[in-house]
């Protein structure tokens, strides 16, 4: 979620993040972070999948302004063929990315735009240790199936 919120943040020109809600007389241009929708599924025998649905809103003095900062990150996304770049905890790029789909940009009220963007990630099931087995024996004999003619 850091990465995303940073390509947002960059790529928005850098305006006021608010993170939990927006406080009362807050600066605009401002981007507000929603806590995201997480759906869960599985995905192969060792792993699930949790998708994310992010509603990230744009603030600004006119909607024009906040389609624009929208827009802005909409393009940036394609411009990477839609991948992020992952960051370390310390806030420095790792060479990985993952792929994130900005899907929709909509006014939802007069100088506040919404886009919605979705993510994959996909984790390991916690294995129980198991003891594997080293050898294997097997014992088997043959029986010869005489038939006679009469």
């Amino acid at each position: 979620m850091a990465s995303v919120m940073r390509f947002v943040l960059e790529t928005s020109e850098n305006p006021y993040p608010y993170y939990e809600e927006t406080p009362e007389g807050f600066l605009v241009p401002a981007v507000y972070f929603s806590i995201p929708e997480i759906e869960t599924d599985n995905d192969t025998l060792s792993s699930y999948k949790l998708t994310y649905v992010w509603s990230i809103s744009f603030i600004h003095r006119g909607t024009r302004e906040a389609y624009d900062m929208a827009l802005k990150v909409m393009e940036g996304l394609k411009k990477n063929r839609n991948k992020v770049k992952i960051i370390n905890e310390d806030g420095s790029e790792t060479e990985k990315s993952f792929y994130v789909k900005a899907s929709r940009v909509a006014e939802t009220e007069s100088g506040t735009v919404r886009m919605t963007v979705e993510w994959e990630s996909r984790r390991l099931y916690t294995l129980e240790a198991i003891l594997k087995m080293r050898k294997y024996y097997v014992n088997s004999y043959l029986k010869n199936n005489i038939y006679k003619e009469e």
